[in-house]
């Protein structure tokens, strides 16, 4: 094995010891600590600097062996045997988030006591495993965690024993450096110095400031401060290891010395009778946690009165626009009646506005739009006429949702408009930027109107981001003012370059001709009528600052029209490799590393109309999907004008026959089988993957307790409708009582495809679902309420489908109430009516027949988590995870966790409208309406956010430009995203303080 190229720095120190400091200066000298680093707090303005998923699977690991950070026990000595799980978790993320860094460094204070298990991960990685050793006073950090936790100084002493020795034995033999916190504190400068030295270090930015780095105000405590009696053998020991960091710090490590010291705290430790008092202390933190547990109940009963007020206002709400809905309804009849005479009449002038009449007739027979007719006003449909329709409503394709343009208006003007004082930030933070790239904006034109062509241009020009050179081609345009222009901007700047081609070739030859001309690192692309923000390629730098590794971003985008007024913004979601198949969400504005569309030798020919989806799909092998990065902010304004693709797709169908085609050949040639069919929204796409022959036997889990009539519905369902051959049922009798129930098992078991087990301990959804997974024979399991009902004779074929690709983990279907609403379309984490909430199901409540956001209702995509009522999984990837939670997710949310810890394993979750059932949702268990179940309910909630709190604060397939409360797809007052130069001016502010 040659030298690695790769190296680790881990931080090892007991809490409060300065890590963190040590951790900012490494960051700042180069060393790559990775974006995912968990957020301040008000005790700690300058951040933790530690790996947000690395400190979530640490702090797992500890509870796996019983044991917290602030345990005073030591590791059991199996604990690395029983820790195998946690290893695989491990090098998935520091594969992930580190593999193409030269120099990265993680700090965790739990590392001193997991060091052995990083030891083994990073050499099968080939890394180089340096360690630096920060050491701090050991009664300046009691008397800061006496402050901080309120811990008596000989547990808090202890710990700092623990901690250190543990560091120390786990560190001696590697490459390691001892620091002592007052030498940091006083000269920084000299201890990156030390570390470069003694690591064998060559850090990337050597002559970062480093000034700054340690504030006084952080040095709360320091020297030997007693403040309460010290047990004495505590003392000794504390007193002496504080010696022998000191001693090793200068180099003179007396290592038979610290193995004594471990010996006797380790004997110490295993005593718990002469340390009882830690743990009576404990059990007061305990008494008090359950006192705030019983303040936090309270605060959810008073809640819970709130959204009871709430739902009683929204039913008046519905009440009165129901009533506005059937006048609107007659009026609408009476104006179709005008309308059919008015049609005889050969006035255009006159016809005009009824024709935009008949539009509002027809865009009202889907009760979606009534709240976007009322909002457009009548003048306004006079004034504008039949574009200002066709712009905010889609007769054509009923139950598209589309952004309120009166709404969308007041964002824009809230949200979206740069200021002077915008600009003048912008320009101090690109100064800032390491990396200046220079970009290469790509745009074919073939006789395009001089007044598009002018403000495309003009909108290059205009940007804030200087580094870029226009690289165009013209496709031997007949229009006369085609060259004219072109010439007149390339002698206007250098750094425009056209290329006017002899003869007319189509978009894909244009767009090489172009492309031959580029020499920036990036290139954007740039249709001929349509415009960028000026803030366009500063948003595109400020990313590949973020991510140098970045090959493929792309951004939000909407329309504009001739009058130059936006509309229809489309808000993406983080890579969604599914809903890409779809539709192309990429474009625009899409940037692509040069060096990729090299190797793929640029567009093809052949795939005019889809020639840009076409370009990323070729894309797609040369990456992989955490370089492939997403900006949630409108950076591209597609213009909306008669032939154009953004009035509709059906003005160029030839684009979608083309788009199919390229789609097919990319899931054929990455899964051989996989084949096109028709979507259920015309303009879109479908790909079905393949089920091998002979299809595996998949075991359809149904726990149920009596309720025999909505199982018989269920159960029934499956055996008449379902053309999947290969499956079997296992129904979980989970104490049923009720003689009908009972006998119908009997009778049921006659169908050889079904089965009964038997589950006679309390209800506990996830463990009965755990032990039905031990008892079946399928490769695949699908878990299933006992109160669904099919609908569409293919569900399971398409899921199975789905669920077999390697790189998903689980499938979810769609599910609507009896009503013919929908009950659960995917689920998007952090929604709700009160801040803290875990998850909300996307689409609820909407038609059937809806398309949502963007086709969202009607096409497969990528979400964060699905529900249990109806999931399909492969086996293997259902034991690799340990199933669902049966301890502390009995009954809710177990599913989210199995997702969530799915998608930390690098698996994708996958939703699917082809796969159609009914849900009855809770008919045989009820709903959590009673005060047992709330609590219930209340505490496995708990469980999640602390659990997972880093994934809830903002869900990757929902933008947060839309509103989270209701996670409806309205736009958000105000977005979740911090302007970068907004972030960029706290940071200045805050260092200047």
């Amino acid at each position: 094995m040659g030298k690695s190229t790769h190296t680790a720095l881990l931080v090892l120190g007991m809490h409060r010891s300065g890590t963190s400091a040590l951790a900012h200066m490494c960051q700042m000298l180069g060393a790559d600590l990775s974006a995912n680093l968990l957020p301040p707090e008000s005790d700690n303005e300058e951040g933790f600097f530690e790996h947000a998923d690395i400190v979530a699977i640490q702090e797992r690991l500890l509870e796996s062996l019983s044991r917290r950070w602030d345990d005073t026990r030591m590791l059991p000595e199996d604990w690395q045997s029983r820790s195998k799980d946690f290893v695989d978790e491990l090098a998935h993320i520091l594969k992930r988030d580190f593999s193409d860094v030269s120099l990265y460094a993680v700090k965790d204070p739990r590392l001193s006591l997991t060091l052995p298990l990083w030891k083994d991960i990073l050499k099968k990685q080939d890394t180089r495993l340096v360690c630096a050793f920060m050491f701090r006073d050991p009664y300046a950090v009691a008397a800061s965690l006496k402050k901080r936790n309120l811990f008596p100084y000989d547990k808090s002493l202890l710990l700092w024993c623990m901690y250190n020795l543990a560091a120390e034995k786990a560190s001696r033999g590697l490459t390691r450096s001892v620091i002592g916190f007052d030498a940091f504190t006083s000269d920084a400068s000299r201890v990156a110095n030390t570390l470069s030295k003694e690591l064998g270090i060559e850090w990337p930015a050597p002559d970062a400031p480093l000034e700054s780095l340690v504030k006084h105000a952080l040095v709360h405590h320091k020297g030997k401060t007693v403040e309460e009696a010290i047990h004495p053998d505590i003392q000794k020991w504390t007193d002496e290891l504080f010696g022998l960091l000191k001693a090793a710090e200068k180099g003179k490590a007396d290592p038979a010395a610290f193995d004594r010291i471990h010996a006797a705290v380790k004997k110490a430790a295993e005593e718990t009778e002469a340390f009882a008092y830690f743990w009576i202390e404990d059990a007061i933190n305990i008494r008090d946690l359950a006192l705030r547990l019983e303040r936090q109940k309270n605060i959810f009963y008073q809640e819970k009165e709130s959204l009871r007020e709430y739902i009683a206002e929204q039913q008046a709400a519905i009440d009165t626009m129901n009533i506005q809905f059937n006048q609107l309804e007659h009026r609408i009849m009476e104006a179709e009646q005008v309308v059919k005479f008015m049609k005889e009449s050969t006035s255009w002038k006159i016809t005009a506005p009824l024709r935009a009449a008949v539009l509002v007739a027809r865009a009202g027979l889907d009760p979606s739009n009534w709240r976007r007719l009322r909002s457009l006003g009548f003048k306004d449909i006079l004034k504008h006429g039949m574009l200002y329709l066709k712009n905010n409503i889609s007769p054509n394709n009923e139950g598209i949702y589309r952004t309120n343009p009166n709404e969308y208006q007041r964002w824009i003007q809230s949200f979206d408009t740069l200021t002077e004082s915008d600009r003048t930030q912008i320009k101090e933070h690109i100064k800032t930027f390491k990396h200046q790239p220079l970009i290469s904006v790509v745009m074919p034109v073939y006789n395009v109107d001089e007044k598009w062509l002018r403000l495309a241009i003009d909108s290059v020009l205009n940007q804030l981001y200087t580094h870029w050179e226009f690289c165009i081609a013209d496709d031997a345009s007949p229009a006369p003012h085609i060259k004219k222009v072109l010439e007149e901007y390339a002698a206007k700047d250098k750094r425009i370059k056209v290329v006017f081609r002899p003869t007319n070739g189509h978009i894909s030859e244009s767009s090489n001709s172009a492309l031959a001309l580029a020499t920036g690192e990036f290139v954007a692309l740039l249709d001929h009528d349509d415009i960028l923000p000026e803030y366009a390629l500063y948003y595109v730098v400020n990313e590949i600052n973020a991510h140098p590794d970045v090959d493929l971003i792309y951004s939000d985008e909407d329309k504009i029209d001739e009058a130059g007024t936006r509309f229809d913004p489309y808000f993406k979601t983080e890579w969604n490799l599914d809903l890409f198949l779809g539709q192309n969400m990429f474009s625009h504005l899409g940037v692509f590393r040069r060096s990729i569309l090299e190797k793929i030798n640029g567009f093809r020919k052949g795939r005019e109309g889809s020639q840009d989806y076409d370009l990323t799909l070729r894309s797609l092998p040369h990456t992989t999907p955490e370089r492939i990065r997403h900006i949630p902010k409108i950076l591209y304004h597609w213009r909306a004008i008669e032939g154009s693709t953004a009035r509709g797709i059906d003005a160029k169908m030839y684009a979608f026959e083309a788009a199919r085609k390229v789609i097919g050949e990319y899931v054929e040639s990455t899964n051989p089988g996989a084949k096109m069919q028709n979507s259920t929204i015309s303009v879109h796409h479908r790909v079905v993957w393949p089920v091998p022959n002979p299809a595996p036997l998949v075991s359809i889990i149904i726990p149920t307790k009596n309720g025999m009539e909505i199982l018989k519905r269920a159960v029934d369902s499956i055996l008449e409708k379902t053309t999947y051959s290969n499956y079997e049922i296992m129904i979980v009798n989970n104490q049923s009582d009720d003689p009908a129930t009972i006998s119908y098992f009997k009778e049921i078991v006659k169908n050889p495809k079904v089965h009964v087990m038997d589950y006679n301990k309390p209800f506990n959804y996830a463990a009965i679902n755990n032990e039905a997974v031990k008892a079946v024979k399928g490769e695949v399991i699908c878990l299933l309420n006992n109160d669904t009902e099919v609908i569409s004779p293919d569900w399971l074929t398409e899921m199975v489908g789905q669920a077999l690709r390697k790189d998903v983990g689980a499938v979810g279907a769609k599910l609507y109430f009896p009503d013919n609403t929908i009950q659960h379309g995917g689920v998007v984490l952090g929604g709700g009516y009160f801040k803290g909430t875990v998850a909300r199901h996307f689409l609820i409540r909407m038609p059937r027949n809806t398309q949502g956001y963007f086709g969202r209702a009607q096409l497969v995509h990528d979400v964060s988590a699905v529900t249990a009522a109806c999931l399909v999984t492969r086996r293997e990837i259902y034991q690799r995870v340990g199933g669902m939670d049966e301890k502390e997710l009995k009954v809710a949310y177990n599913d989210i966790d199995f997702c969530l810890r799915l998608r930390q394993k690098g698996l994708l979750i996958v939703w699917t409208p082809y796969a159609e059932l009914y849900h009855h949702e809770s008919a045989t268990r009820g709903k959590d309406d009673t005060a047992e179940r709330i609590e219930r309910l209340n505490g496995e909630a708990a469980v999640v956010r602390m659990r997972w709190s880093a994934q809830l604060r903002e869900d990757p397939y929902y933008s947060p430009n839309l509103d989270m409360i209701r996670a409806n797809f309205e736009l958000a007052f105000p977005p979740r995203v911090e302007k970068p130069w907004q972030s960029y001016e706290k940071l200045e502010k805050k260092k200047a303080a």
